[in-house]
């Protein structure tokens, strides 16, 4: 069921001062609610179609806890320097921020290569983060699927390009967030403009 508009100021329906939600999508049902767990038992028992259509296609958070071969594959293949021997020599832009009450996201970037990035971010470094790099275009102008950093990484660690859970589902993006944190970090639970 679609969101009813919110009225602020007691404003009519499409009057100023009103905010409008037309957002159809999953909405927690409490402030204690929490996002349902799959086990890879659990996800091959739902299936692929089942799936997309409980969580994929009704926007609903799920935490997929994987301990699956491609698991195992990706925890050998994402430590730093396993990523560093395959790529720490790829130029990367870097979110960087002056001290840790300054947030990041204000678009103050620097280049550097990758293995240095890691290597800042084995000595504890709170200051810098990875987040989506520029996509290069095909000759059409079509964005590629992956920076050169994930090309290289994905290539070099045999990662598949369709995850068991994604079913017939083709990935759109391939991006990587890395930072450091000596308190932990999170977001939260929010929307992205890219399902992801």
């Amino acid at each position: 069921a679609a969101a009813a508009a919110v009225v602020a100021g007691g404003g009519v329906e499409g009057g100023p001062g009103e905010v409008q939600n037309g957002y159809s999508g999953f909405s927690p049902s409490s402030e204690a609610w929490s996002p349902e767990v799959l086990s890879d038992e659990a996800m091959a028992a739902l299936g692929a179609r089942s799936f997309f259509e409980r969580y994929v296609a009704a926007r609903k958070p799920v935490i997929y806890s994987v301990k699956s071969m491609e698991a195992a594959i990706a925890a050998e293949w994402w430590g730093a320097s396993r990523l560093g021997a395959i790529a720490g020599d790829e130029e990367v832009s870097v979110e960087w921020r002056a001290s840790t009450a300054e947030a990041f996201g204000r678009g103050q970037e620097r280049r550097m290569a990758f293995g240095d990035f890691l290597a800042k971010m084995k000595q504890g470094e709170e200051c810098l983060y990875l987040s989506t790099q520029d996509l290069p275009v095909d000759p059409e102008g079509r964005p590629l699927v992956a920076s050169p950093l994930l090309e290289r990484v994905v290539a070099g660690a045999g990662l598949p390009l369709r995850p068991v859970v994604a079913g017939n589902l083709v990935i759109q993006s391939l991006n990587l967030w890395m930072g450091s944190s000596s308190q932990g970090s999170s977001s939260g639970l929010h929307h992205d403009y890219h399902d992801n």
